[in-house]
């Protein structure tokens, strides 16, 4: 299933890949040359539909366009039975006759170093740049006249966005991955969609000041929704996600204007904490209750201006103040309704201090420089706090902590800061187009930072591929980049090559042959995996006796457990499917049992099943449905199969009505969006779809497209919806 809820079928017997968009009932075969390709197909990190080769290439079909590429070649006939993503995003391919595993490494996309639809990775040179490259297998060859990768701010236009003045201050990411703006003067929520790039909507309707200014600051709750901090307003703004609805609290405080400034931060217990500017004392919020106090800080200081911005400890309950005004840094507990305070004044004392703060994953905390002059770094372990100069004034609206640690700093009309809390040391990059152009920082699902509009005309994005400095290799063997302005480039690549050096040149992307410590490869061993929440990915015994397991992040390790019952042919499943709970069911084909692995315990069971077939029972991995239940698409057995793990509870569902093949399915898969669960129609003229929250079925017939036995070997959902 994609992530636009098309249902992709996986070429097999048919003359291409077959497309089924739900919401329209259409289906339609993309053509493309070749028979009995692929075995079976993953949803990549990037939405496109990686299908496996069983002994040709890698198939790449992306939901968005219809259209179908390949990379890469398998090493012989019958190389591949199924394929599973790791955590990292890299594809491993089981093996079937292969020596090894085969790996795909989606290399992250980017500004100077991106990857086309086809697999190629490129990366953009400058005319005056030469590069280094290093092949792991054959040595390495340099042009070199120093290399520098500039990483830089991409402006990210947005449609339907109409700039105005002091739109937005400060964002948020919810759990869907879109990003909420915080409106200043807007009277609308601001949401912007990473994923579909310039997807902006809004919504709601803003209760504003007299002079037209609401919130100044957004911070996500416990339960996905979005707090905007209350600055000139007496009211809380509230976005839900969910629903995107947009609602206000009242609440009581003893200020009018500038009352709380800058991001809240959510504490251990739930609770929203305020940053107090010109209200005495910190506002706190919990959002179960609607219920809204403040805590006076008359006892800490007497500051006209207190705070701006807020932000919660790494480790532990605290919640701490970025001063603004104030000579101390205020922690409060609210788990114990205390507070703390950090006297800095011997360090600074001037007015408009630090804009934010930031916990760091060595529990520093960061305050991003504004009026001070440089970074203020505090360590609770030992209540020292130095202040790291640097440059320049008025410089940062905000913060937030990379993938890879470091803390990133949004200008407001100069350059991004990169602040390193390992040795404290302090970098920036890119430039802003203007003054005050960005007004906050959210990080996406992806690890992107993007930055939001104040007076910019676009979406401020900052790529750190693969959560690095400037770029970085995964477990998996990802390249590397690491370059200052003096410094060579050094490309690693998996295989021996010859490459051209050019201002642009172009690395094929390929399979990768993971050798497994203590696999002994035996015909026809596994048929399908899937991957556990620990990383490691587990294949289906079908003449193997034991469940064997990969884990992708030490490369090598492989293990067996268990001791699986086989048919008297010495077969047993054909598939494996992931539960809610973690564990991994095996499809039963020519054994009357489920198998079971989990992966917490590494113990292997299995569950006996009454069905009215020997063999070729159920075909393809299962597909989780949203009500927890494993569907297992059926074979030669004329009904599905369904079980339900939390009780062991299996039975059959009959397909009479719908299909008379003798082979009905090779495989299933859940929509991206609703409840229905597809089957992969294999000798049936029919794609079959169940809903298990309503016991009911529904068919789309595609015998005038095609009617072929042996059609598709199992489907994916895409993002877009298309099956």
């Amino acid at each position: 299933s994609a992530s636009n809820d098309k249902i992709i079928f996986h070429k097999w017997g048919a003359t291409g890949i077959g497309v089924y968009v739900p919401g329209t009932d259409a289906f339609t075969l993309v053509p493309i040359t070749g028979s009995w390709e692929f075995t079976g197909g993953v949803r990549g990190l990037d939405g496109k539909i990686y299908l496996v080769p069983f002994h040709t290439a890698v198939g790449v079909f992306d939901p968005v366009d219809d259209s179908f590429q390949t990379f890469g070649s398998a090493t012989g006939t019958y190389d591949y039975s199924g394929i599973a993503m790791s955590s990292s995003g890299s594809l491993f391919m089981t093996p079937f006759l292969a020596t090894h595993v085969g790996a795909v490494h989606l290399l992250n996309s980017g500004d100077r170093f991106s990857a086309d639809a086809g697999g190629s990775v490129s990366i953009f040179a400058e005319s005056d740049e030469d590069v280094t490259i290093t092949t792991k297998d054959a040595g390495a060859f340099a042009v070199r006249q120093t290399f520098t990768i500039a990483q830089d701010i991409e402006h990210v236009p947005m449609t339907g966005y109409t700039p105005e003045t002091e739109k937005f201050f400060g964002s948020a990411t919810v759990s869907d991955g879109r990003i909420v703006f915080a409106p200043f003067k807007e009277t609308k929520v601001g949401v912007f969609n990473p994923a579909s790039r310039s997807k902006y909507a809004t919504y709601g309707s803003v209760t504003q000041s007299s002079g037209g200014q609401a919130y100044f600051g957004a911070t996500v709750t416990a339960d996905d929704r979005v707090v905007f901090t209350p600055y000139m307003v007496p009211r809380i703004g509230i976005f839900d996600p969910s629903t995107n609805a947009y609602s206000e609290v009242t609440i009581t405080v003893t200020q009018t204007s500038s009352i709380f400034k800058g991001n809240g931060a959510l504490a251990t217990n739930g609770q929203i904490i305020f940053p107090p500017h010109t209200e005495p004392g910190l506002g706190v919020y919990t959002p179960s209750t609607n219920a809204f106090t403040t805590k006076s800080l008359a006892s800490y200081t007497s500051a006209s201006a207190i705070a701006h911005g807020a932000c919660a400890a790494n480790s532990g309950n605290l919640v701490y103040l970025a001063p603004w005004h104030a000579n101390v840094i205020i922690a409060y507990d609210p788990t114990t309704d205390s507070f703390s305070n950090i006297d800095i004044s011997a360090t600074l004392t001037m007015n408009s201090k630090f804009r934010g703060c930031a916990s760091a994953s060595n529990d520093k905390i960061i305050f991003h420089k504004w009026g001070a002059t440089g970074i203020g770094v505090y360590v609770p372990g030992t209540d020292a706090f130095t202040l790291v100069p640097i440059t320049g004034s008025w410089e940062f609206t905000g913060g937030v902590r990379g993938l890879d640690g470091k803390i990133y700093l949004v200008p407001f009309h100069t350059a991004v800061g990169v602040f390193d809390p390992v040795d404290d040391s302090f970098q920036t990059f890119g430039s802003a187009t203007g003054t005050y152009d960005y007004s906050g920082i959210a990080m996406s699902s992806s690890g992107s930072l993007f930055m939001t509009p104040f007076l910019a005309t676009h979406v401020g994005a900052v790529h750190l591929l693969n959560s690095g400095d400037r770029f970085s290799a995964d477990a998996g063997g990802s390249v590397s980049i690491f370059a200052e302005s003096d410094e060579d480039v050094t490309i690693t690549t998996k295989d021996a090559g010859a490459f051209a050096v050019r201002q642009t040149f172009t690395i094929a992307q390929d399979i990768e042959h993971v050798p497994m410590t203590g696999y002994t490869p035996e015909t026809e061993k596994f048929f399908g995996s899937a991957t556990v929440s620990d990383g490691r990915i587990v294949f289906a015994p079908f003449k193997e006796t034991k469940v064997g397991v990969f884990n992708p992040a030490s490369r090598s390790k492989y293990a067996t457990y268990g001791s699986v019952t086989q048919s008297s042919g010495g077969q047993a499943y054909f598939g494996a499917t992931v539960t809610a709970d973690d564990r991994v069911v095996f499809t039963p084909y020519m054994v009357p049992r489920i198998g079971i692995f989990d992966p917490s315990t590494n113990a292997y069971s299995e569950v006996t099943i009454t069905v009215t077939q020997t063999s070729s029972i159920f075909k393809g991995n299962g597909a989780l449905a949203t009500n927890g239940q494993i569907i297992f698409p059926p074979h030669t057995e004329p009904g599905l199969g369904v079980y339900t793990p939390s009780t062991n509870a299996f039975t059959t569902k009959s397909l009479a009505s719908y299909t008379s093949a003798s082979a009905i399915a090779h495989g299933a898969c859940a929509a991206n969006s609703g409840n229905l669960v597809y089957l992969a129609p294999w000798h049936a003229n029919v794609i079959i779809a169940y809903d298990p929250t309503t016991d009911s079925f529904s068919n789309i017939d595609i015998s005038a497209t095609l009617t072929m036995n042996s059609k598709f070997r199992g489907c994916a959902s895409a993002s877009n919806d298309k099956i």
